[in-house]
């Protein structure tokens, strides 16, 4: 757990991801599926920001650039499956593509996020561009310099089911207590999918894991 307290978990899907549903359905599942229903006190809470209200199995729509800043800023835990795309010209321009348009990574300034880990299941989000004399920048560097603790992220391209597989069991690795480096290398490192772990060592939970209710 992070100093204790519940950890919250929201996942995000954008427009033009055929396993983005599924992607983002598997990774709340294998947090819920860690859950202890005994449990008094929540350690856990799971949501999906286009969750609609009773929860209807219709399917849900794809996150807005307000869902994506607002989860950012609120949750612990943050999974994004979206199309990326990194500027080697302006690398703060690099983007991900929300239901309403893209999000830039320069646009996170004004709106520090607060989660500790985020995972960026989007082609080149995990890329940086250097400068002379300065570091790379692009996603991870942005998200780092505002607080977030760690950050996943593939380098390159990756395809979307084999990125769905492997985010879904990197999230299960997760949820048992397995620091982010180690599970990652878990779930990528069969398949050689080309994701990074960048910044500091991070594990939200202490296994087992025990929780309760997600919010409505």
């Amino acid at each position: 757990m992070l100093g204790g307290a519940a950890v919250t978990v929201l996942a995000l899907q954008g427009p033009g991801v055929p396993h983005g549903p599924a992607e983002a359905a598997g990774v709340l599942a294998a947090w819920a599926a860690a859950r202890d229903p005994a449990a008094d006190d929540a350690t856990c809470r799971v949501a999906r920001v286009d969750d609609p209200p009773g929860g209807s199995s219709r399917e849900a729509p794809c996150a807005s650039r307000d869902d994506l800043l607002c989860a950012l800023a609120s949750a612990d835990v943050v999974h994004v499956a979206a199309h990326g795309d990194h500027q080697p010209e302006s690398p703060l321009f690099s983007s991900l593509r929300m239901a309403d348009g893209l999000v830039f990574a320069h646009e996170l300034e004004p709106n520090p996020p607060s989660a500790s880990l985020v995972v960026l299941s989007a082609c080149e989000a995990g890329r940086g561009t250097a400068r002379p004399g300065e570091e790379a920048l692009g996603w991870p560097s942005a998200l780092l310099a505002l607080g977030v603790r760690t950050v996943i992220a593939p380098l390159v391209a990756v395809r979307d089911d084999e990125a769905c597989a492997v985010m879904t069991d990197l999230h299960r690795h997760l949820a048992a207590g397995l620091p982010a480096d180690a599970a990652l290398a878990a779930a990528a490192g069969p398949t050689g999918t080309p994701f990074v772990c960048f910044g500091a060592p991070w594990a939200g939970v202490d296994p087992p894991l025990q929780s309760a209710e997600a919010p409505a």
